[in-house]
Protein backbone atom coordinates (compact mmCIF):
# COMPACT_ATOMS: atom_id res chain seq x y z
CA UNK A 1 0.00 0.00 0.00
CA UNK A 2 1.40 3.39 -0.96
CA UNK A 3 1.26 6.74 0.74
CA UNK A 4 -2.27 8.15 0.77
CA UNK A 5 -3.35 11.80 0.95
CA UNK A 6 -7.08 12.09 1.55
CA UNK A 7 -9.58 14.24 3.41
CA UNK A 8 -11.51 10.98 3.92
CA UNK A 9 -8.65 9.18 5.69
CA UNK A 10 -9.53 8.12 9.24
CA UNK A 11 -7.20 7.18 12.11
CA UNK A 12 -8.70 5.60 15.22
CA UNK A 13 -6.28 4.98 18.09
CA UNK A 14 -7.97 3.35 21.06
CA UNK A 15 -10.85 5.56 22.11
CA UNK A 16 -9.61 8.57 20.13
CA UNK A 17 -10.31 9.77 16.60
CA UNK A 18 -7.13 11.62 15.61
CA UNK A 19 -7.96 11.97 11.92
CA UNK A 20 -7.67 15.75 11.75
CA UNK A 21 -8.70 17.91 8.80
CA UNK A 22 -6.21 16.62 6.26
CA UNK A 23 -4.20 13.42 6.45
CA UNK A 24 -1.27 11.72 4.78
CA UNK A 25 -1.05 8.07 5.82
CA UNK A 26 1.82 5.78 4.93
CA UNK A 27 2.66 2.16 5.86
CA UNK A 28 6.22 0.99 6.33
CA UNK A 29 6.74 -2.77 6.05
CA UNK A 30 9.55 -3.48 8.54
CA UNK A 31 11.15 -6.88 9.03
CA UNK A 32 13.45 -7.82 11.87
CA UNK A 33 15.91 -10.05 10.01
CA UNK A 34 19.62 -10.83 10.38
CA UNK A 35 21.29 -10.16 7.03
CA UNK A 36 23.56 -12.99 5.81
CA UNK A 37 24.57 -11.64 2.40
CA UNK A 38 28.02 -12.80 1.32
CA UNK A 39 30.57 -10.46 -0.23
CA UNK A 40 29.88 -10.28 -3.95
CA UNK A 41 26.26 -11.46 -3.69
CA UNK A 42 23.96 -10.22 -6.43
CA UNK A 43 21.31 -9.27 -3.85
CA UNK A 44 20.67 -9.17 -0.13
CA UNK A 45 20.00 -12.43 1.69
CA UNK A 46 18.37 -12.81 5.10
CA UNK A 47 18.27 -15.55 7.70
CA UNK A 48 14.91 -17.34 7.69
CA UNK A 49 11.55 -15.70 7.25
CA UNK A 50 11.90 -13.38 10.22
CA UNK A 51 9.31 -11.39 12.13
CA UNK A 52 7.17 -8.84 10.39
CA UNK A 53 6.50 -5.74 12.46
CA UNK A 54 4.40 -3.07 10.76
CA UNK A 55 4.91 0.63 11.25
CA UNK A 56 2.54 3.36 10.09
CA UNK A 57 3.15 7.09 9.94
CA UNK A 58 0.63 9.89 9.56
CA UNK A 59 0.68 13.64 9.05
CA UNK A 60 -2.40 15.46 10.35
CA UNK A 61 -3.73 19.01 10.56
CA UNK A 62 -5.97 20.05 13.46
CA UNK A 63 -8.13 22.99 14.36
CA UNK A 64 -6.52 24.21 17.58
CA UNK A 65 -9.01 26.95 18.42
CA UNK A 66 -9.75 25.45 21.87
CA UNK A 67 -6.10 25.11 22.85
CA UNK A 68 -5.60 25.77 26.57
CA UNK A 69 -2.67 23.50 27.37
CA UNK A 70 0.06 24.24 24.87
CA UNK A 71 0.69 23.67 21.20
CA UNK A 72 0.02 19.92 21.31
CA UNK A 73 -3.64 20.27 22.33
CA UNK A 74 -4.94 18.33 19.32
CA UNK A 75 -2.73 15.33 20.07
CA UNK A 76 -2.36 15.35 23.84
CA UNK A 77 -5.04 12.70 24.41
CA UNK A 78 -2.63 10.11 23.02
CA UNK A 79 -0.54 10.48 26.15
CA UNK A 80 -3.36 9.15 28.32
CA UNK A 81 -4.55 6.44 25.95
CA UNK A 82 -4.07 2.97 27.41
CA UNK A 83 -6.00 1.08 24.72
CA UNK A 84 -3.68 -0.19 22.01
CA UNK A 85 -6.26 -1.17 19.39
CA UNK A 86 -5.76 0.83 16.21
CA UNK A 87 -7.78 0.90 12.97
CA UNK A 88 -6.58 2.87 9.96
CA UNK A 89 -8.74 3.80 6.97
CA UNK A 90 -6.68 5.30 4.12
CA UNK A 91 -9.70 5.81 1.85
CA UNK A 92 -12.32 6.43 4.53
CA UNK A 93 -14.44 4.20 6.76
CA UNK A 94 -17.67 3.90 4.78
CA UNK A 95 -19.46 0.55 4.87
CA UNK A 96 -17.51 -2.30 3.18
CA UNK A 97 -14.36 -0.14 2.83
CA UNK A 98 -11.07 -1.90 3.62
CA UNK A 99 -8.50 -0.68 6.12
CA UNK A 100 -5.81 -2.02 8.43
CA UNK A 101 -6.12 -2.96 12.08
CA UNK A 102 -3.83 -3.97 14.89
CA UNK A 103 -4.68 -5.25 18.35
CA UNK A 104 -1.13 -5.20 19.69
CA UNK A 105 0.15 -1.71 19.07
CA UNK A 106 3.32 -1.29 21.13
CA UNK A 107 4.17 2.35 20.68
CA UNK A 108 2.81 5.71 19.61
CA UNK A 109 4.98 8.77 19.19
CA UNK A 110 3.76 12.16 18.06
CA UNK A 111 5.39 15.50 17.37
CA UNK A 112 3.98 18.91 16.63
CA UNK A 113 5.67 20.03 13.44
CA UNK A 114 4.35 23.60 13.29
CA UNK A 115 1.59 25.86 14.49
CA UNK A 116 -0.04 28.96 13.09
CA UNK A 117 -3.15 30.71 14.34
CA UNK A 118 -5.68 28.03 15.34
CA UNK A 119 -3.98 25.31 13.28
CA UNK A 120 -1.62 22.56 14.44
CA UNK A 121 0.23 20.20 12.11
CA UNK A 122 1.49 17.01 13.72
CA UNK A 123 3.16 13.69 12.91
CA UNK A 124 2.21 10.34 14.43
CA UNK A 125 4.24 7.12 14.36
CA UNK A 126 2.57 3.81 15.25
CA UNK A 127 4.55 0.61 15.81
CA UNK A 128 2.90 -2.81 15.90
CA UNK A 129 4.09 -5.94 17.65
CA UNK A 130 3.60 -8.05 14.54
CA UNK A 131 1.73 -7.46 11.30
CA UNK A 132 -1.37 -5.34 10.98
CA UNK A 133 -4.31 -7.11 9.34
CA UNK A 134 -6.96 -6.26 6.78
CA UNK A 135 -10.21 -5.07 8.32
CA UNK A 136 -13.59 -4.22 6.78
CA UNK A 137 -15.79 -1.40 8.01
CA UNK A 138 -19.39 -2.28 8.85
CA UNK A 139 -20.29 1.15 10.19
CA UNK A 140 -19.18 4.64 9.23
CA UNK A 141 -18.18 6.39 12.42
CA UNK A 142 -21.16 7.81 14.32
CA UNK A 143 -20.74 11.56 14.82
CA UNK A 144 -24.13 11.88 16.51
CA UNK A 145 -25.16 9.87 19.54
CA UNK A 146 -26.79 6.45 19.25
CA UNK A 147 -29.42 6.30 22.00
CA UNK A 148 -30.92 2.84 21.42
CA UNK A 149 -29.88 -0.61 20.21
CA UNK A 150 -28.95 -0.40 16.53
CA UNK A 151 -27.78 -2.83 13.85
CA UNK A 152 -25.36 -1.76 11.13
CA UNK A 153 -25.85 -2.29 7.42
CA UNK A 154 -25.20 -5.92 6.47
CA UNK A 155 -22.32 -6.83 4.15
CA UNK A 156 -22.47 -9.56 1.52
CA UNK A 157 -19.08 -11.25 1.76
CA UNK A 158 -19.58 -12.93 -1.62
CA UNK A 159 -19.65 -9.49 -3.23
CA UNK A 160 -16.94 -8.06 -1.02
CA UNK A 161 -14.55 -10.95 -1.70
CA UNK A 162 -15.16 -11.61 -5.39
CA UNK A 163 -14.94 -15.26 -6.38
CA UNK A 164 -15.33 -16.53 -2.83
CA UNK A 165 -18.79 -18.03 -2.33
CA UNK A 166 -18.01 -20.29 0.62
CA UNK A 167 -18.00 -19.22 4.27
CA UNK A 168 -14.62 -18.74 5.94
CA UNK A 169 -13.84 -21.41 8.53
CA UNK A 170 -10.67 -19.70 9.74
CA UNK A 171 -12.41 -17.39 12.18
CA UNK A 172 -11.51 -13.73 12.44
CA UNK A 173 -11.84 -10.79 14.79
CA UNK A 174 -14.25 -8.05 15.83
CA UNK A 175 -12.76 -4.55 16.13
CA UNK A 176 -14.46 -1.65 17.88
CA UNK A 177 -13.43 1.92 18.69
CA UNK A 178 -15.81 3.71 21.07
CA UNK A 179 -15.19 7.46 21.27
CA UNK A 180 -17.87 8.47 23.77
CA UNK A 181 -20.25 6.50 26.00
CA UNK A 182 -22.85 7.05 28.69
CA UNK A 183 -25.44 4.71 30.19
CA UNK A 184 -27.83 4.13 33.07
CA UNK A 185 -25.49 1.67 34.77
CA UNK A 186 -25.44 -1.46 32.59
CA UNK A 187 -23.44 -0.22 29.60
CA UNK A 188 -23.33 -1.24 25.96
CA UNK A 189 -22.30 -4.48 24.21
CA UNK A 190 -20.72 -4.47 20.74
CA UNK A 191 -21.49 -7.56 18.67
CA UNK A 192 -20.43 -9.02 15.33
CA UNK A 193 -23.12 -11.18 13.74
CA UNK A 194 -23.29 -13.50 10.73
CA UNK A 195 -26.10 -14.93 8.61
CA UNK A 196 -26.63 -17.31 5.71
CA UNK A 197 -29.68 -15.46 4.37
CA UNK A 198 -29.43 -11.83 5.61
CA UNK A 199 -32.42 -12.53 7.87
CA UNK A 200 -31.62 -14.86 10.78
CA UNK A 201 -28.54 -13.64 12.66
CA UNK A 202 -26.12 -15.35 15.05
CA UNK A 203 -23.51 -13.58 17.20
CA UNK A 204 -19.93 -14.75 16.61
CA UNK A 205 -18.04 -12.17 18.73
CA UNK A 206 -18.99 -9.76 21.51
CA UNK A 207 -17.38 -7.24 23.78
CA UNK A 208 -17.95 -7.24 27.51
CA UNK A 209 -20.36 -4.61 28.81
CA UNK A 210 -18.74 -1.25 28.03
CA UNK A 211 -19.10 1.45 30.66
CA UNK A 212 -16.72 4.02 29.17
CA UNK A 213 -15.08 5.06 25.90
CA UNK A 214 -12.65 2.31 24.95
CA UNK A 215 -11.48 0.03 22.12
CA UNK A 216 -10.99 -3.69 21.63
CA UNK A 217 -10.23 -6.65 19.41
CA UNK A 218 -12.14 -9.90 20.05
CA UNK A 219 -10.98 -12.96 18.14
CA UNK A 220 -13.37 -15.77 17.16
CA UNK A 221 -13.06 -19.24 15.60
CA UNK A 222 -16.73 -19.62 14.65
CA UNK A 223 -17.48 -19.92 10.95
CA UNK A 224 -18.38 -16.63 9.27
CA UNK A 225 -21.26 -17.06 6.85
CA UNK A 226 -22.12 -15.10 3.71
CA UNK A 227 -23.50 -11.98 5.45
CA UNK A 228 -21.94 -9.96 8.28
CA UNK A 229 -23.17 -7.03 10.35
CA UNK A 230 -22.36 -5.20 13.58
CA UNK A 231 -24.65 -4.39 16.48
CA UNK A 232 -24.58 -1.63 19.12
CA UNK A 233 -26.66 -3.10 21.96
CA UNK A 234 -27.87 -0.94 24.86
CA UNK A 235 -28.09 -3.10 27.97
CA UNK A 236 -29.73 -0.64 30.37
CA UNK A 237 -32.72 1.63 30.06
CA UNK A 238 -30.95 4.66 28.60
CA UNK A 239 -27.59 5.73 27.22
CA UNK A 240 -25.69 7.23 24.31
CA UNK A 241 -22.68 6.18 22.29
CA UNK A 242 -20.48 7.21 19.36
CA UNK A 243 -18.28 4.56 17.80
CA UNK A 244 -17.09 2.46 14.90
CA UNK A 245 -17.18 -1.31 14.19
CA UNK A 246 -15.08 -3.35 11.77
CA UNK A 247 -14.00 -6.96 11.35
CA UNK A 248 -11.15 -9.13 10.12
CA UNK A 249 -11.64 -12.45 8.31
CA UNK A 250 -9.24 -15.33 8.73
CA UNK A 251 -7.14 -14.98 11.91
CA UNK A 252 -8.60 -15.31 15.40
CA UNK A 253 -5.43 -15.05 17.51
Amino acid sequence: MTRVHSRETRIYIGAFDVSGRGVALEPVDARVLPEVSAFGSSGREYLGVGIREDKWTAEVIFDDADDTNGTDAALRDLRTSTARVVTLWPAGDTVARSGRGGGSNIGMVYTVASRVTEVVMGNIEMDFNGPSEEVTSVQTRHRTNITATQNTTSIDNNTLHAGSTTPTTNGGALYYNIFSESDSGSGWIIRLQTSTDDSAWATIASSSALLDSTAGRVGFTTQMERFTRGRFELVGTSGSLQGHISFHRGRAA
